[in-house]
């Protein structure tokens, strides 16, 4: 992700005229900024493409505008701005019949719901329904890359309300699509997930394995925790459960030697299968 914005970068203190493709490259540089948590050049960047997909009057344009600056937002915590955002940005999409843009709305709005600190069952169970809707739409059209994300979203909102084995399920089946589309941020995340559940689940050496997993792909896409800061408390409990069930420095021994194991070695034993080749 360094390298991209790095590019980016280059290319847009070559480009500095308004155009569409200056646009597209500030939409693409703030979501990879968001996701490296860099909060002020994600959000001067979203904010330029907005005023740019506004001049040009591209409904398209301006949909994927509102959505990356809700996605913005929603990495730096601010759920009461991304939520009207994105709800604007999912009409706009819907009205211009974009199928991979609605589709690929519908999970990051979710992923509001599911993100809240409060874990008000209403709210999650309408992440629930975002993702179901996104899904549905994913099976329509054969599309696998937005319903990976959807059903790794349903399986964090079935996780916070209580339903770990329906959770447990929805996030394997999300990491093995995401395993065929190399998505690294996207198994990280399904990784990190899994490791909270087998934690909750008394599991705590798999938890550790996942965990390792992880850490190993938030080292190499330079990205921890995708860039969600809501998910750090999720993480941190988990891990006080591991110290506690294991002991510290037991633990932190089984860690370091999960870190090292080949993450697909850690994707089979989960997933029962083996890699297809590239």
């Amino acid at each position: 992700m360094t390298e991209g914005r790095t590019w980016l970068r280059r290319g847009l203190s070559l480009i500095t005229a308004p155009s569409p493709g200056r646009a597209n490259a500030l939409r693409i540089h703030g979501w990879l900024v968001g996701y490296q948590g860099i909060h002020a050049p994600a959000l001067t960047s979203a904010e330029e493409c907005c005023v740019l997909s506004t001049a040009a009057d591209d409904a398209l344009e301006a949909a994927m505008a509102l959505q990356v600056s809700a996605e913005v937002a929603l990495h730096r915590g601010d759920e009461a701005v991304a939520v009207p955002l994105y709800k604007e940005a999912l009409t706009r999409f819907r009205a211009c019949g974009d199928v991979l843009g609605t589709c690929a709305c519908l999970f990051q709005f979710a992923l509001c719901h599911a993100l809240r600190a409060d874990a008000d069952p209403q709210r999650l169970h309408q992440a629930i329904e975002l993702c179901e809707e996104g899904m549905r739409i994913s099976d329509a059209f054969d599309e696998l890359w937005c319903r990976s994300w959807n059903q790794y979203v349903y399986g964090l909102g079935l996780w916070r309300l209580g339903q770990v084995r329906s959770a447990e399920s929805a996030v394997l089946h999300s990491l093995g699509r995401k395993r065929r589309l190399r998505d690294r941020m996207g198994m990280g995340l399904c990784l990190e997930l899994l490791a909270w559940i087998a934690a909750d689940d008394g599991r705590h050496e798999q938890a550790v394995r996942s965990f390792g997993a992880a850490r190993r792909i938030w080292r190499e896409t330079e990205a921890p925790l995708a860039g969600f800061p809501q998910l750090a408390r999720f993480q941190e409990e988990a891990t006080v459960r591991i110290l506690d069930a294991l002991g510290t420095e037991p633990a932190e021994h089984l860690l370091r030697h999960a870190e090292h194991l080949p993450i697909d070695q850690v994707l089979d034993e989960l997933l029962g299968e083996t890699p297809p080749p590239i």
